[in-house]
């Protein structure tokens, strides 16, 4: 079995290294990654895994966004501190959620899990992998309720420019320049987006393709965004999810 690590903590990486190896000595760690963007080089260059272990928290943003910017192709089990991310796990190819500190039964009875899968659907992976992930018309919101002045509005999804966070509150921004709040935090509404049609540009907001007019190359790397309509404040992309943004705004997410 050939197992991909992606965990940005060394020394949390040497454990789940031990930690596999130890109950399964046969396995092979075909590869090794600390952010999303050494994740989804990976991925890009199809280089071959089985199964992946995927930390929730990495240095350039949560996981989930590896699955935005390329395709996974294999089953993850996820890997946390925290089980505040168990409902977005679930929406991708997660075939089980443990919680650090690792235990060695937790882990024995993920990897049987994946092996009992693996054995149900042995004629074709991405039977598998179907199996995993919800069906994609029920995996993404098309409606979203916004309020504004005491009242509730439906709100397409195909009517939203972007969604951002202000003073700790969320709201998203229609085409027609129309701002309404939200009750959940964009963490909590990311997974009901279609990646196809939003993306997240840093911590602060997520477009969607439709509102983004053009982008400038600012020092280190990082991508000043014009969108429309224009925000109350300058949204700019790391260097580190630059990449990623090109590649999603350019189709090939």
């Amino acid at each position: 079995m050939n197992i991909l690590i992606v965990e940005d903590e060394p020394p949390a990486r040497e454990l789940l290294k031990s930690a596999v190896m130890a109950l399964l000595p046969q396995a092979r760690i075909a590869g090794e990654c600390s952010s999303i963007a050494e994740a989804v080089v990976f991925f890009r260059e199809n280089r071959t895994a089985d199964l992946a272990f995927f930390d929730i928290r990495l240095s350039d943003g949560l996981s989930f966004e590896i699955f935005r910017q390329c395709t996974v192709g294999i089953p993850v089990i996820f890997l946390t501190a925290y089980d505040q991310y168990l409902l977005e796990a679930f929406h991708t190819n997660s075939i089980d959620y443990l919680l650090k500190p690792l235990k060695t039964e937790q882990l024995r009875a993920a990897l049987a899990k994946y092996e009992h899968l693996k054995s149900h659907f042995l004629q074709n992976l991405s039977q598998l992998l179907l199996h995993l992930q919800p069906p994609a018309s029920s995996r993404y919101k098309t409606r979203f309720l916004g309020e504004k002045g005491g009242d509730r509005f439906p709100i397409e999804a195909t009517d939203i420019a972007y969604f951002f966070s202000e003073y700790k509150l969320s709201f998203l921004m229609t085409f027609d320049g129309t701002r309404y709040l939200l009750e959940k935090s964009l963490a909590a509404l990311e997974p009901d987006l279609d990646p196809a049609q939003f993306h997240r540009a840093n911590r602060q907001v997520i477009v969607s393709t439709r509102a983004v007019r053009s982008f400038s190359t600012m020092s280190k790397s990082k991508l000043l965004l014009e969108l429309s309509p224009k925000p109350p404040f300058e949204v700019v992309v790391s260097q580190e999810m630059a990449a990623g943004f090109k590649a999603w705004v350019g189709g090939d997410w």
